[in-house]
């Protein structure tokens, strides 16, 4: 194991690429985490760049943590220790989580735990470290995890962390309590300080804690990988984010409106980032929310090639990916391309703003195939607003034509069908509506089982209804869910979830039925940019079937540019 130093045990393990080596002289220091494994942590984009961020500033040592499975850290014998230099966590003034994933908000509890400091922040003392929180989750709504944090960061991180750093050593040399700093933190536009906003009177249509965004995208370096790790999810790939948010305005999706608006890297800083995956030899990760959209994206892909830099991408858009971006694809090895129609039927598509056309997707899939890419994967969802049995049907229907092109063009192709439940999210048009009924899911699973064994060469691959299912109650819940979720961590996680709900009185159905229209939403406090009336009048276009336009040069339609 590596009780002797953990640094090289993970640097030897995980073969480390980058990895800062910590200045003792630095004064300051602070500990980034991710409320899971090394695998997953080190695989997050957003928490490396904070890591990265923080290390640049010259007067702080950023250092690393993950939730652990030894026994002796789970048992409270050991506590809870950093990777670079194997420093015990709750020995920093400052804590950072990285909340990503709803189902990791009982890792949150596991970890606060193993570091050995209260799980709600209002029993920590003064002495004790602050706790701050930020990503996609907290970003999207705080509010079931808030009370575990001393502060939350709505938004982009980039910045808004140097001001968050900035105040409290200010706050440190006039020596301010605890609860003082907090109030001076909460002076930082973007920063939610949850102690000070707890009243009734807090939480309605005064949206009070605005979203921050990196303002100076195009004309800054993209953000990129910090360290370069083995055994993660990608791989010894060094990640590379080409552009943020997107304009296409599909209804069910968090991430297009809380990232919005979309903001593309500069080619030419682009490819000095390439420098360094360049000099090393690395496989390049393209990061972003539609990278087919990236203006340049073929120059790109061009480049990649003359500089012999092998480069990957998670999924493509079907109406714009390009002969060129193909090629390039399986000149690199590609041996799966991804496109995510998300719906079966061309109503259905129209209902969730999926702008794409059945010919669009077979094309892409004939040019793809054609290329030497020869496996396709689909995404689609079930359980969508205003869904029919015919919807479903469209779905088998669209796999058999797909189907037919694949092994027409490449007769050992395969076809993956990855099929999960629609969660509606906070800060989209469809927050309001329920979560479809777990009876109708799971006939709705079996209908595809059945359907899609009839077809060789197709393997479907479907979510687990109950996590989906409680990954929605948790993205859209309150403050009231803060105690469950601690004893639900302490009981298990995900598992003992139902059993916890049960004994506190509280129905699943309930928490699953949705909002009325009338009703104020938990997250309602906060101002991700985008006008709620917006929001009201895509569930009417959705209804209607009507698609709304992308985003343009001098849009106003959603809010966010105004």
């Amino acid at each position: 194991m590596y009780k002797k130093n953990k640094a090289e045990y993970f640097k030897k393990k995980y073969n480390e690429k980058y990895t800062p080596k910590i200045n003792p002289g630095v004064k300051q220091g602070f500990a980034l985490g991710f409320p899971n494994d090394y695998y997953c942590g080190m695989s997050n984009l957003g928490l490396q760049v904070i890591y990265k961020t923080i290390n640049a500033r010259g007067d702080t040592a950023c250092e690393r943590f993950f939730l652990e499975d030894d026994e002796h850290t789970l048992n409270g014998h050991r506590p809870l220790k950093t990777i670079e230099t194997d420093r015990p966590v709750r020995d920093f003034p400052l804590l950072g989580l990285t909340l990503s994933f709803e189902l990791d908000y009982f890792n949150v509890v596991k970890l606060i735990e193993q570091i050995g400091i209260p799980v709600f922040a209002a029993e920590r003392t003064e002495n004790q470290p602050l706790l701050i929180g930020g990503g996609p989750c907290a970003t999207a709504n705080p509010e079931p995890i808030a009370d575990f944090f001393d502060v939350l960061v709505i938004g982009e991180g980039e910045d808004v962390i140097n001001e968050i750093l900035n105040c409290y050593y200010c706050c440190q040399e006039k020596k301010l309590s605890r609860s003082d700093c907090l109030v001076e933190l909460n002076r930082i536009s973007g920063v939610y300080i949850p102690s000070l906003f707890k009243s009734a009177d807090c939480f309605g249509k005064n949206k009070s804690i605005k979203r921050q965004i990196k303002h100076d995208f195009s004309s800054s370096l993209p953000a990129s990988s910090a360290i370069v790790a083995e055994n993660t999810e990608f791989s010894s790939m060094f990640l590379l984010e080409i552009a943020r948010g997107c304009g296409r305005h599909c209804r069910f999706c968090m991430a297009g409106y809380c990232t919005r608006p979309p903001r593309v890297s500069d080619f030419a800083l682009l490819k000095t980032a390439l420098e360094q995956p360049l000099a090393d030899n690395l496989r390049v990760g393209l990061v972003g929310c539609a990278i087919s959209d990236y203006p340049r994206v073929d120059e790109l892909c061009e480049y990649l090639l003359d500089k012999k830099i092998k480069f990957s991408v998670a999924s493509l858009r079907a109406d714009s990916v390009s002969d060129v971006m193909l090629k390039a694809l399986a000149i690199c090895g590609h041996q799966t391309v991804t496109f995510a129609p998300e719906a079966g039927s061309e109503r259905m598509c129209t209902i969730i703003n999926k702008t794409i056309t059945h010919e669009q997707l077979l094309s892409a899939v004939d040019r793809s195939t054609k290329a030497g890419i020869p496996n396709v994967r689909l995404y689609f969802m079930i359980g969508l607003p205003f869904e029919e049995q015919s919807d479903i049907q469209a779905i088998v229907d669209l796999s058999k034509e797909v189907l037919k092109i694949v092994k027409t063009n490449s007769p050992r192709g395969r076809l993956t069908l990855s099929v999960n439940p629609f969660v509606p999210k906070p800060n989209t048009p469809f927050q309001r509506l329920p979560f479809a009924e777990i009876e109708v899911l799971r006939r709705q699973y079996a209908f595809l089982k059945i359907e899609i064994d009839k077809l060789p060469g197709v393997e479907l691959k479907t979510e687990d209804l109950r996590q989906a299912a409680i990954q929605a109650m948790l993205a859209r819940g309150d403050r009231n869910m803060a105690k469950w979720i601690v004893e639900a961590a302490q009981l298990g996680g995900f598992k003992a979830w139902k059993r916890v709900l049960k004994a506190n009185g509280v129905s699943s159905k309930n928490l699953l039925a949705g909002f009325t229209e009338m009703e104020v939403l938990p997250w309602s406090h906060i101002d991700c940019g985008v006008d709620d009336d917006f929001f009201t009048e895509e569930i009417a276009e959705a209804q209607k079937q009507r698609y709304t336009a992308i985003c343009y040069d001098g849009c106003r339609k959603c809010g966010v540019c105004k």
